[in-house]
């Protein structure tokens, strides 16, 4: 009979897979009163946004020969396809309508924050952070500060402001 696990893969070991996504690890099984077994384990790693960093979904996403649903509705979206639809579901649904007591209300600014979250690289690039709060209240500084980032971040970050 054969055995089925379902594994989740904590956001730095997603980060450290390679192109193949090949992932291998040894499972320890434990029984009470009883030896160990160490059963060594290979799975293929599915990639998927979260764990993703943006610059590699744009990247991949302008690589493919089909047209995007960003680029099918604006060839002007600079930023991957679930970032768009997430930020996009905000938009028509609007923070004001989202009822904060009901967990189903506010989907989509949980999984747009835990996008945020599992990208291994943040918007504002780290080297960055401290020049860009030092620039709060002058909104000039703020702007000279986002045309230093890399495009990609700047893109996300300007589309994110709309």
């Amino acid at each position: 009979m054969p055995l089925k696990l379902q594994v989740l893969v904590d956001k730095k070991t997603a980060w450290s897979v390679d192109a193949s996504g090949g992932l291998s690890d040894i499972l320890v099984l434990r029984l009470d009163h009883g030896r160990d077994y160490f059963l060594p384990i290979t799975a293929r790693y599915h990639q998927s946004v979260f764990g993703s960093s943006f610059v590699k979904l744009i990247q991949k996403e302008h690589s493919t020969n089909e047209k995007s649903p960003t680029q099918a509705l604006s060839p002007f979206v600079p930023v991957p396809v679930a970032m768009y639809r997430l930020v996009e579901s905000l938009r028509q649904h609007g923070v004001d309508k989202i009822r904060f007591d009901d967990v189903s209300s506010h989907l989509e600014f949980i999984a747009l924050r835990n996008a945020l979250d599992y990208h291994p690289k943040e918007v504002i690039p780290r080297n960055m952070q401290a020049e860009c709060l030092n620039a709060i209240g002058d909104a000039v500084r703020c702007w000279t500060c986002v045309q230093k980032f890399p495009r990609e971040n700047r893109n996300v970050f300007e589309y994110y402001k709309e």
